[in-house]
């Protein structure tokens, strides 16, 4: 309905007219329903009351004439993808009482150029900030646990991002071609970088990893074409070959295993290295705790990935507690990859399992599939692992 202002009267029911300019929400709508909004081209303001608790999925998706909002401070809920599209919205204040930022909130929300994200919100969804080509700096609070994948894609004003230490889990692709990126913090409690990080970050010239970093996937820092040095986390156990993928200027590698100031940004050069610093292609874990090693079972960003042994080796595993020695002593596995265990993990040779209290070799001796060549293989190479029997 209209009121003498020409403005509709949204009452939680009906359809909105599609040539509606101004919007006031009722003071007995507690929640606001999906797509109530959706692709009203003229919309330009809209009035919430304190009764509004939810605001559906998809509310104002493709109102490309709405320039800001005021959300009252009742509102707990906010659904997915209910700004995207908003082509002329320039800022918000999201109240404090939200803690979730669902998937796509601003996706191309191309006018953007600040946003306040209120301390409590614990999780940003995928593809938040998908071509937010305006916002140019962003500050996640403290209480941010999780952001999922793709949430920065093609911000291309962006320059620097702050991750708090809260963070924990990150998804991929999250700053890909945000090309005027030029500086960042990341988390100390991160452990991975996923595929395509960094990917088209042009303007990013250095980047500190925290030691927590163990794994690199593919295409992580592809294409950034002003990255020119590099060091590696302390803690790093798996790399693809493809994480530099299209970096022309990078020259400097340095890492704990090796180090070199003649990289020439070739995936087989990198492999070379790798190799020589311990790394393996295959991953050991799959055979020992029964996944599969073969590359067509893996995907692609898995395919390329190398493993270090030597950290490897040395890791219990989480569910049952034995380390990976035991773990293939127990299983009794091909000589050749038993061999491969031992050769980074020869202290441990004389631990007892936790789980049944033998000794490596007699598990090697009693496994569920009894290989004697592995039982022969560990005497003939280990004699002391016979010792204490």
């Amino acid at each position: 309905m209209l009121s003498d202002e020409d403005t509709y009267i949204y009452d939680g029911h009906g359809d909105v007219p599609a040539d509606t300019v101004k919007v006031r929400v009722a003071e007995s709508v507690t929640a606001i329903a999906d797509e109530a909004f959706r692709n009203r081209i003229l919309l330009t303001s809209i009035i919430m009351p304190q009764s509004v608790t939810t605001i559906g999925n998809r509310v104002f998706r493709d109102c490309e004439s709405l320039t800001s909002i005021e959300i009252p401070n009742s509102v707990t809920t906010i659904g997915s993808w209910v700004f995207s599209g908003c082509g002329s919205l320039t800022s918000i204040v999201i109240p404090d009482s939200v803690t979730r930022i669902g998937d796509g909130l601003f996706h191309y929300c191309e006018s953007l150029t600040s946003i306040v994200i209120p301390e409590g919100v614990t999780r940003i969804g995928r593809c938040v900030f998908w071509n937010c080509t305006s916002l140019t700096s962003i500050v996640l609070p403290e209480t941010v646990t999780t952001i999922s994948g793709d949430v920065f894609w093609k911000c291309k004003s962006l320059t620097s991002v702050v991750i708090p230490d809260s963070v924990t889990a990150i998804g991929a692709n999250i700053f890909c071609f945000c090309t005027s990126l030029t500086s960042i913090k990341l988390s100390s409690n991160m452990t991975l970088l996923g595929s395509g990080f960094f990917s088209h970050c042009s303007s990013l010239s250095s980047v500190t990893l925290p030691s927590s970093i163990t794994t690199l996937r593919a295409h992580v820092f592809q294409n950034c074409s002003s990255l020119t040095s590099l060091r590696l986390p302390t803690n790093l156990a798996a790399i693809s070959r493809l994480a530099f993928e299209g970096c022309s200027e990078l020259t400097t590698i340095n890492a704990p295993s090796f180090s070199t100031t003649t990289f020439r940004n070739s995936p087989d050069e990198l492999t070379y290295l790798l190799v020589n610093a311990g790394f393996l292609r295959i991953n050991l874990s799959a055979i020992l705790y029964g996944g599969s090693s073969s590359v067509s079972s893996r995907s692609d960003s898995d395919a390329d990935m190398y493993y270090d042994m030597k950290t490897w080796g040395r890791k219990r595993d989480e569910d049952s507690g034995r380390l990976p020695l035991c773990t293939a002593a127990a299983r009794s596995l091909t000589w050749r990859n038993m061999r491969q265990v031992f050769s980074v993990n020869m202290p441990v040779i004389h631990d007892a399992d936790g789980m049944t209290g033998l000794p490596v070799f007699m598990l090697a001796a009693v496994g569920p599939t009894s290989d004697i060549e592995s039982v022969y293989g560990l005497l003939n190479a280990y004699p002391q692992a016979i010792d204490g029997l």
